[in-house]
Order: C-alpha cells, then sequence, then structure tokens
C-alpha cells in the first residue's frame, strides 16, 4: 500500500485541486520536524450529514492556505463489516495535521472559522477533539 500526501497548499491549482506526492518509504518525521495531528470527532443531527459536509468542504481551501496547515479534511465511518468498528453515521471526523500549535491555534481564531461555525452550529450535537503529538 502507497502513503499519500497532498502537497504544499500553496500548490493548489486553480479549480481546486492538486497533484498528490508519493511519500512512500520517508519513515517517521524526525523531532526537527515536529507536527501536530489533530482528530475531532463532530456528532452531528440525523439526516444532516450531506449539509455539514458542503459547508466544510467549501471550508477546505482556506484552510489548506492557511499558514502551518499541512493536512485538512472530513472522513466518514467506512462501511466494513469489522465487528470491532463502532459506526455512527451521525458523525463526520475530521483530521488534520500542523506545524505547531501556534498553527492550529491561529487556525481557530480565523475568521472564516468563526462563519463556519455560525453555518453549522445548529446542526452540531456533541464535539470530541484530540490534539496529539508523535510519541516517539
Amino acid at each position: 500500500m502507497r502513503n499519500i500526501l497532498a502537497r504544499n497548499p500553496s500548490d493548489l491549482k486553480e479549480d481546486g485541486s492538486f497533484d498528490l506526492l508519493d511519500v512512500s518509504g520517508f519513515g517517521i518525521c524526525q523531532k526537527d520536524s515536529f507536527v501536530v495531528s489533530v482528530v475531532a470527532t463532530i456528532k452531528i443531527k440525523p439526516g444532516t450529514r450531506e449539509q455539514f459536509l458542503e459547508h466544510f468542504l467549501n471550508l477546505v481551501p482556506t484552510v489548506l492556505a492557511e499558514n502551518g496547515c499541512i493536512e485538512y479534511f472530513p472522513t466518514v465511518d467506512a462501511e466494513t463489516g469489522m465487528d470491532v468498528q463502532a459506526r455512527d453515521s451521525d458523525a463526520v471526523t475530521i483530521l488534520e495535521k500542523w506545524e505547531s500549535v501556534d498553527a492550529l491555534k491561529a487556525h481557530l481564531a480565523a475568521p472564516h472559522m468563526d462563519t463556519f461555525r455560525e453555518q453549522v452550529g445548529s446542526i452540531i450535537t456533541d464535539m470530541n477533539v484530540k490534539v496529539l503529538s508523535s510519541a516517539s
């Protein structure tokens, strides 16, 4: 299986797409290239996932252009048939990578994030955010 990582946000094309970079075999990041990872699980009202994702996907190019943003994308529970998986069709999990905690804090305070929160606030029922650093 190949690992694929989006290139720098400045590489976005006019249509919002970008080329992908194959990072197979790059190994674990060195300590001097510290990255903050965020896993944000957002619970939404039943039947509102498409509405939430529409607003979120409109936000993605703006966030990717922020200083320090490495990765930012939504995910939903996959249908795997695995007994160990707890699926929730009323949840969206956002996966993020930032160059630093300061970059993440600036992102959270950005005006476009206030606008996004206004757009989706009425359909969010709960949120669990984990800010993680490498265990190595």
